[in-house]
């Protein structure tokens, strides 16, 4: 997540992820699907590119043709304040 106002917020202080509740939102309201079609998919598939994850030719429709994975569950690391899960 980015910094709001590009800092840490201090202590107490609240902020708003305006985007990062949309997204929530929209992905809550369709059950998952909006995760891989449409505008998020699109977004996701731009950032990849751009970002050199994924090739030039990468679009909302390989998003969407991406199958969720599902691993075992996530569990704290009693010695710190860690969590971990096994590698995908």
């Amino acid at each position: 997540m980015f910094l709001p106002r590009g800092r840490v917020p201090e202590v107490g202080e609240r902020f708003r992820a305006q985007g990062a509740a949309r997204l929530l939102k929209a992905v809550a309201q369709s059950r998952g699907e909006a995760f891989y079609k449409g505008e998020i998919a699109s977004a996701l598939a731009k950032a990849a590119r751009e970002q050199g994850g994924a090739p030039v030719s990468y679009t909302h429709l390989d998003v969407y043709k991406r199958q969720p994975m599902w691993t075992a569950d996530v569990r704290p690391i009693p010695s710190a304040k860690l969590t971990s899960s096994k590698p995908v």
